[in-house]
Order: C-alpha cells, then sequence, then structure tokens
C-alpha cells in the first residue's frame, strides 16, 4: 500500500470514530450501564471534567478510538488473508 493509500485510509478511520464518538454522545443514557467502550469513556470524560489534567478527553477518546479501530481492521485483514491463504 502506497502513503497517499495508507494516509486516505487512516483520515477514513478517524472520520469513522467521529462518526461514532458523536452518536454515542447523542444516545447515551448515564442512568445505565455503558454500551461500550466509548459509553464508558464519555462516562469517565464527565466524571473527571473538573480535573484539569483528566487524561479523560475528548481528544484521547479520539485517538485511542482510531487506533482501537485500526488495529481491528488490520487484525481482521490478516486473519482473512491467513484463511484464504490457507495458513
Amino acid at each position: 500500500m502506497g502513503y497517499k493509500k495508507a494516509e486516505a485510509a487512516a483520515v477514513k478511520g478517524i472520520n469513522f470514530a467521529k462518526e461514532q464518538i458523536e452518536l454515542h454522545k447523542q444516545g447515551i443514557d448515564y442512568n445505565n450501564p455503558p454500551r461500550d467502550f466509548i459509553d464508558s469513556f464519555l462516562i469517565k470524560m464527565r466524571e473527571e471534567e473538573h480535573r484539569p489534567d483528566t487524561p479523560f478527553t475528548g481528544e484521547e477518546l479520539l485517538h485511542f478510538s482510531s487506533f482501537v479501530n485500526c488495529l481491528t481492521i488490520n487484525t481482521g485483514t490478516w486473519l482473512n488473508l491467513q484463511y484464504y491463504l490457507g495458513n
């Protein structure tokens, strides 16, 4: 994969993460258990919003969500490749 394709894939991953975070912000129910990691992170952000040094920020959530998205995509791609190669 060339640099331009890798860059485009990274931008798509970041945009996907942004969309998912926004959907979670709109649909989160703070009175019920979290549905997933993003809900858990948003709950922790709310709990720690008074702490100026908290690592639970929107920027960190975006970075971590993008990173996990890349790992998931790469793992799935690798597993598919292994399956088709018969290894």
